[in-house]
């Protein structure tokens, strides 16, 4: 079994997977069920995007072809960006949901680039 997991192919279909779970989640009406916890969605934005990130930085780090720290750093920003931005995009078109909101984003990015950085002291 840990054959398989040394295989970039693995971790990047976990990652699509984490993108579609992600894609399914902004898709479903806002409920306002989260109990009263000041900036709890913060936390579950940077949470969601920090296991986003871990498997991105894991399917660039394994295999022949593992990828440098210093790129997969920034790669690791620019996704958690890119897949942020258009996440707070899509919600903007379901109902009950507040799209757009740049500190869901900053949540987004911080988580993955927390994953970015740790992956890279782990390495070090």
């Amino acid at each position: 079994m840990t054959g398989l997991l040394k295989r970039p192919a693995v971790w990047w279909l976990a990652f699509v997977s984490w993108a579609v779970v992600l894609w399914w989640l902004s898709s479903r009406p806002g409920s306002g069920a989260l109990p009263a916890i000041p900036h709890l969605d913060k936390v579950l934005h940077a949470g969601y995007f920090f296991l986003g990130g871990m498997l991105f930085q894991t399917a660039l780090s394994c295999g022949e072809r593992a990828v440098a720290s210093r790129t997969r750093m920034i790669l690791g920003l620019l996704v958690a960006l890119s897949v942020g931005v258009l996440d707070e995009y899509h919600q903007t078109f379901t109902p009950g949901r507040s799209g757009n909101d740049p500190w869901d984003l900053l949540a987004d990015v911080v988580g993955g680039c927390v994953a970015a950085w740790i992956c890279t002291k782990r390495e070090s």
